[in-house]
């Protein structure tokens, strides 16, 4: 699986993908058990338990595989774009938290790290303006610091005071 980007809601915004490359199932037929139970005609059926095994085996799997791509494909991100940049607090009469990828997008760094930055501010969605605030720039990721790291500045705080006061 690869982690991708694609257009999200509102348009202007980037939001997450999941591409899905390849899956990798294996079901070793020896593993798999047919019972067939009765008389004459489950003797003679039972003859044909190998063919089952190996044509009906691979053709359970295809299925699966299939199904794992086309869900993530068709539901996981069209969910991911139409809802996953932007959340509307409703106990906050209308602040919205907008977390869409930044222009630097999901990516390994030079020294094999993942890195991601989101916008991470608030809005008033009743009554949407700029911020009276200046973003500070910071790099995503300390060389120095943990393997799991978040940074929150000043002005994610002082739009989320915006925001709620505007409503």
């Amino acid at each position: 699986m690869d982690l991708e980007t694609q257009p999200g809601t509102p348009s202007w915004e980037t939001a997450p993908k999941i591409g899905v490359q390849k899956t990798d199932i294996q079901i070793n037929p020896d593993d798999v058990d047919v019972k067939l139970t009765g008389g004459l005609v489950a003797k003679i059926a039972s003859v044909f338990i190998p063919f089952v095994k190996s044509t009906i085996i691979p053709t359970i799997v295809k299925t699966v595989q299939d199904g794992i791509k086309k869900e993530i494909d068709g539901e996981v991100n069209t969910d991911i774009s139409i809802y996953g940049t932007q959340e509307t607090i409703p106990q906050l009469g209308g602040v919205t938290a907008d977390y869409g990828q930044m222009a630097v997008h999901d990516q390994i760094t030079s020294d094999s790290y993942f890195e991601m930055a989101v916008n991470g501010t608030f809005f008033d969605k009743n009554n949407v303006k700029a911020s009276a605030y200046t973003p500070v720039a910071f790099p995503v990721r300390n060389p120095t610091g943990k393997s799991l790291q978040g940074h929150l500045t000043d002005y994610t705080i002082n739009t989320l005071a915006e925001a709620g006061l505007s409503t």
